[in-house]
């Protein structure tokens, strides 16, 4: 009797078992905590493997060059500026100072032959590239005029030519550049004065990508020494990327790789 009554409870415990939701749902709970244990461990490994690609990237570019930031060139010349400032009984004060008028090329065309290649780390592949880069551009004779400038307060003999490179090691030449036909050195500088800028969202503050590169002073006295023809060519290396700043009213910007 009592064998009984102890195989019809633990026939009544298997189907309260079989059939409770609460022990469905509690035994789905078990496996789904065992199953993340392995998906954080993934997801830990992932995380680690990112970071180490980074830090990687980052050594690279760091021995090679970074990704690249071309924007220019820009005309550079400075003008002075006046102001009168009336003092009253004391009379009227003339105060001046120096500014930079800044002229973008009406044409601006690129060429560009790019070399891919694959550093390795580790198990990390890391993309850089050696590249020849040929600028021309065609600037218009400023019109000091519009911008309510006499001629002379213009200081011709101070213009400058301003070609915006990011990183300044990947250039393993001197660049040659010709304004009008003739060959000019530039200087390189970590202060040009123009940068370009990216914004992920409105909400962010742009981040400065370019103030470094090169610039070219002028040999020009007058405005008829003017010339509006500027090309450029220069071996350029990096890593990842090559951004091109689209400074012409025109601008046309042709790669080739292999």
């Amino acid at each position: 009797m009592e064998t009984q009554n102890t195989h019809n409870l633990l026939e009544k415990f298997n189907n309260w078992m079989k059939e409770s939701i609460s022990i469905k749902l509690m035994s789905i709970g078990v496996l789904i905590l065992i199953l993340l244990i392995p998906s954080s461990w993934i997801q830990s490994l992932m995380v680690e493997r990112q970071q180490r690609a980074t830090s990687v990237t980052d050594e690279v570019s760091d021995k090679w060059a970074n990704a690249q930031n071309i924007t220019g060139p820009v005309l550079v010349i400075p003008f002075t500026k006046r102001e009168k400032i009336d003092k009253g009984k004391d009379g009227i004060e003339i105060r001046e100072w120096t500014e930079r008028a800044f002229f973008l090329p009406e044409k601006f065309l690129s060429y560009g032959k790019v070399i891919p290649e694959k550093l390795h780390r580790g198990i990390f592949d890391v993309a850089v590239y050696e590249s020849t880069i040929e600028l021309s551009s065609t600037f218009k004779t400023p019109d000091f005029e519009k911008l309510s400038i006499s001629q002379e307060d213009v200081h011709w003999k101070e213009a400058s030519l301003l070609i915006g490179i990011s990183d300044l090691r990947g250039i393993s030449k001197n660049p040659a550049i010709l304004v009008g036909g003739v060959e000019l050195s530039g200087e390189p500088s970590n202060s040009l004065g123009i940068n370009t800028s990216k914004r992920n969202n409105s909400n962010t503050t742009p981040e400065k990508l370019n103030e470094n590169g090169i610039i070219v002073k002028l040999p020009w006295l007058l405005k008829e020494d003017f010339k509006e023809e500027v090309k450029a060519q220069f071996q350029l290396r990096g890593s990842s990327l090559l951004y091109f700043a689209p400074v012409g009213k025109t601008t046309h910007i042709r790669l080739e790789g292999p």
